[in-house]
């Protein structure tokens, strides 16, 4: 509940920042990107997919972000797939 409220209220502080409205929702989300810093496994790389058009994981451990990509595949695609 909290983190996925806070999701949505950077989104959409995001496309204020942007100045997108709610006539560009469709497109709006598709331009914004979240950084996920100190990813770990990914445990919120979904959650933010839903609300940002691009979603970057990072993290210092590789075996973290190797679960994080196993877990989280159905979000890759060949042209982000890093």
């Amino acid at each position: 509940g909290l983190i996925h409220g806070e999701i949505d209220a950077a989104a959409l502080r995001a496309e204020k920042a942007r100045g997108l409205g709610k006539g560009d929702a469709p497109a709006a989300a598709s331009k914004l990107v979240a950084v996920d810093a100190g990813c770990g496994p990914g445990l919120w790389l979904d959650a933010l997919s839903k609300s940002f058009g691009r979603v970057v994981g990072i993290d210092q451990s590789p075996n973290l972000l190797d679960k994080a990509k196993e877990d989280n595949e159905h979000l890759l695609h060949d042209k982000h797939a890093k």
